[in-house]
């Protein structure tokens, strides 16, 4: 049996030196679960083309969704955005659902996956919530209970409906 091809969606170019930088964690976690890891930079809008190649989708974190794509507005807290990333990100997303192709959003992904469909972010989550803990590194990650709906995949996978994550 062939290994399943994992497409990985990257950042865009770095403003300062326009080398496109994607921690390799991502890839080294694909190839621990035995996938090949294929890297998309944003811009690539043949979402026939790409999906056709991937069996599955990693959807990787990163700067905030364009707020005018969600009806959001302004705020100082917003950094990272990418409008071509946004845009080539949504047709992805949109592509996987209507395919049915596994995805895992990480973070900026699952934001990407919600503004796809109609749905909105808080632009600020500590203006609406108060503060919490970083969860882009350090020491500072907090785990916290999570509950999985019990006929999913991910359930039967687990062999739980219940998990304990860090963010």
């Amino acid at each position: 049996m062939a290994r399943p091809r994992i497409g990985i969606t990257t950042p865009g170019r770095d403003a300062t030196d326009g080398k496109l930088r994607l921690t390799f964690e991502y890839v080294d976690g694909v190839r621990r679960a035995g996938g090949i890891a294929l890297l998309l930079p944003p811009g690539e809008m043949a979402i026939d083309d790409v999906l056709a190649a991937c069996d599955g989708l990693v959807l990787s974190g990163g700067g905030d969704v364009a707020p005018d794509l969600y009806g959001g507005r302004a705020h100082a807290e917003i950094y990272g955005v990418d409008r071509l990333r946004d845009e080539s990100e949504i047709a992805l997303v949109r592509g996987i659902v209507a395919r049915r192709i596994p995805a895992l959003c990480i973070c900026r992904g699952m934001q990407v996956l919600a503004v796809a469909h109609g749905g909105s972010l808080v632009e600020h989550v500590p203006d609406e919530y108060g503060e919490f803990v970083n969860h882009r590194g350090g020491d500072r990650f907090q785990d916290h209970a999570v509950r999985v709906d019990g006929d999913s995949r991910l359930a039967h996978t687990l062999g739980t409906t219940t998990c304990s994550t860090a963010s």
